[in-house]
């Protein structure tokens, strides 16, 4: 499992990671391990799954945004949908709604038995 320090260095070197280096140390601190345990809650039963830097990184730069833009309160709040002057929006439900696409991708090729894949059998 990546350490808090190695995901910070990693984050510095993506593009777009200026509102994460303007935070306070303590508070980048709480983003990585927020994302740390976001993940790992996701692919629960694993008892320990591997993380890289790169997936840690990458939630915790997609919560940033969806606090930035206001739709993880709502979401948190448990709204599904909203409307303001003749534009909707839609939440994606389910666990997977507040994960980054590509941190799942990468912790599944990392963890191929994590992926649930369907079987096809023969019943005698």
């Amino acid at each position: 499992m990546p350490n808090t320090d190695a995901v910070k260095a990693y984050i510095t070197q993506l593009p777009n990671s200026e509102g994460f280096e303007e935070m306070d140390p303590a508070i980048q601190d709480k983003q990585v391990f927020k994302a740390r345990e976001s993940l790992k809650g996701h692919f629960l039963p694993a008892v320990n799954p591997n993380l890289s830097e790169r997936a840690i990184a990458l939630q915790v730069l997609h919560q940033i945004d969806g606090d930035a833009e206001e739709y993880a309160k709502l979401k948190a709040h448990g709204v599904q949908s909203y409307s303001v002057k003749d534009v909707s929006v839609s939440f994606q439900e389910g666990a997977q709604a507040s994960l980054s696409a590509e941190a799942v991708q990468i912790i599944e090729r990392l963890n191929p038995s994590l992926v649930r894949r369907g079987r096809v059998g023969r019943l005698i």
